[in-house]
């Protein structure tokens, strides 16, 4: 079940009108919570599961005080211990990424080691090849005779 929050505008121009309008809208099934907002406090935040909007503005459409009723806004509502716990988990796998990275290079560091025995020569490591012999360029100096 996922929670929504809807907004929607509603002409109440008394205080007796808002408390029919909140009253009318908690009777719908699925509703958690009602309040008044906006500036001029005409506007209608309905938040609950399974709300059908649409049923609800034709509900307040029928009741003639109401006057002109406009959905402005429907949303999923997160929960907060859900996003805390989401927030966890990728904090967990974070770190135990950086760990494994980090005995990854600690393993990568440490130099191998050799079970051959005191005294015998090691054969457990490759040994680095040679260096190549040193590359010398020879030049005869250009000479002036143009027969060659």
């Amino acid at each position: 079940m996922v929670k929504k929050k809807m907004v929607i505008k509603v002409s109440m121009p008394s205080e007796k009108s808002r408390a029919k309008a909140m009253a009318m809208a908690a009777r719908v099934s699925g509703v958690s919570s009602v309040s008044v907002t906006g500036e001029s406090k005409d506007q209608l935040e309905v938040v609950g599961e399974d709300v059908d909007a649409v049923c609800l503005v034709s509900c307040l459409r029928g009741k003639k005080e109401f006057g002109h009723v406009v959905i402005l806004l429907v949303e999923d509502v997160k929960d907060k211990k859900k996003e805390e716990e989401e927030k966890k988990k990728k904090a967990e796998e974070e770190k135990k990424k950086k760990e494994a990275e980090e005995k990854k290079k600690k393993e990568a560091e440490k130099p191998p080691q050799c079970s051959c025995p005191a005294g015998y020569p090691c054969y457990c490591h490759p040994r680095l090849p040679p260096p190549p012999p040193p590359y010398f360029v020879c030049e005869e100096p250009a000479t002036s005779c143009s027969i060659m």
